[in-house]
């Protein structure tokens, strides 16, 4: 009897350990598994990049150094990368063979202020990025002036608007003839702004009826030009559109029926 009650003892206290043994041997499975070569990344493609390089994006996602499928959490990833001041979203899915396929949607820089140094900024006002110098493919952008806050340490939202508006207007008949490229843009928020195109031409107009007094203006630029006159400015900002006021680069002003 004492025999048998020794051996259910021992019989208990094995599989008590059986018990605790077993899921820590899973963990250990588990883990070398993880480690495992075929459970790593083995291909990242990055699809969307226009600006950025595949580089910087890998660098953002922190998938340089060598990551295991198991450890990978897929909206950590697109969170650290919404933080990077050129992506406006990212979407990253796990495929088949240790394939990561992120695609990235980059801010588009719209035009550029000057406030504490340069700064660009995307099609809602908001700042991308701030620099010293610009880039080769941001020196053609609009520069916009007067669109700060008192404090000159923001956007302001209606004088954003204004250029905005200006902005697409403009860029609407870019296909036009003889229409120049816009280079600045400087409003005060009243309604009446100054625009600045290519080859030292300067209109003064409102932006009430904006589009009206731009469709007046790409009619009299050609006309202008088939005359062999150089207008250098141009003033829109009155009602009555039927004539327009236009200095030249030489023999004065005129206005135009």
């Amino acid at each position: 009897m004492g025999t048998e009650g020794a051996g259910h003892r021992w019989g208990e206290l094995g599989l008590l350990l059986a018990v605790l043994l077993l899921p820590m041997a899973a963990y250990e499975l588990l883990y070398q598994n993880a480690r495992s070569e075929r459970w790593l990344v083995q291909e990242v493609v990055v699809v969307g990049c226009d600006r950025l390089s595949e580089e910087v994006v890998l660098e953002a996602a922190d998938l340089r150094r060598p990551r295991s499928l198991w450890t990978l959490r897929r909206r950590d990833i697109e969170a650290a990368l919404a933080t990077h001041p050129w992506i406006a979203s990212a979407e990253v899915s796990v495929q088949w063979r240790g394939r990561v396929l992120i695609g990235v949607v980059e801010r588009e820089a719209r035009a550029v202020t000057l406030g504490e140094s340069l700064w660009l900024l995307d099609e809602e006002g908001r700042t991308i990025i701030a620099k010293e110098r610009l880039e080769e493919r941001d020196a053609q952008l609009p520069w916009l002036v007067g669109v700060l806050t008192p404090e000159a340490d923001a956007v302001d939202p209606l004088r954003w608007s204004e250029a905005r508006m200006v902005m697409e207007a403009w860029a609407r008949r870019a296909d036009a003839p003889g229409w120049p490229r816009l280079t600045e843009v400087h409003t005060e928020g009243s309604g009446y702004v100054r625009v600045f195109g290519a080859e030292g031409l300067e209109v003064r107009l409102q932006t009430q009826g904006l589009d009206e007094r731009l469709e007046r203006l790409q009619r009299v630029l050609p006309s202008l030009e088939e005359d062999g006159k150089r207008a250098t400015l141009v003033f829109l900002e009155g009602r009555d559109l039927q004539r327009v006021t236009v200095r030249f680069a030489r023999d004065g002003a005129a206005e135009l029926p």
